[in-house]
């Protein structure tokens, strides 16, 4: 599937996380690069066809600034489906979004109670709210 994409679009890294939906293989992550002609909220306009003949897939599709600000917001998608052991695809001219090693939990941990008050931080609430749906 990445040969696939990258035929498309350029990208500087592609995730792959399985699915726990019954309907879906996995979550098929793109880091559209800089010098990719598709920004990366035109992609899906881009890629249509692919994307509507690979229903098995949740196709998501970002730019390293995103990332980094989603990040900062306390966002955890991106920590749970672009880890080191997800990683597909890296141009080689780059290097991976994110080292999870590097992130200051406790900064994420902060960001992430203020945007959910009372909840405790790995609670299975807290767990459900990043999951992608198709």
């Amino acid at each position: 599937m990445a040969k696939l994409l990258l035929e498309f679009v350029e990208a500087d890294c592609i995730y792959f996380t399985e699915s726990d939906l019954e309907s879906k293989i996995g979550i098929m992550s793109l880091v559209i690069s800089r010098e990719s002609e598709h920004y990366y909220d035109d992609v899906n306009d881009h890629l249509w066809k692919v994307i509507q003949n690979h229903t098995e897939f949740v196709f998501c599709f970002f730019n390293r600034d995103y990332i980094k600000d989603e990040l900062k917001g306390g966002n955890l998608f991106f920590i749970l489906n672009c880890g080191e052991t997800d990683l597909i695809y890296i141009n080689d001219r780059q290097k991976p979004v994110m080292d999870i090693k590097s992130i200051k939990l406790k900064r994420l941990n902060k960001a992430d109670k203020e945007e959910i008050p009372n909840v405790e931080i790995g609670s299975s609430y807290n767990r459900q709210r990043f999951q992608v749906s198709s």
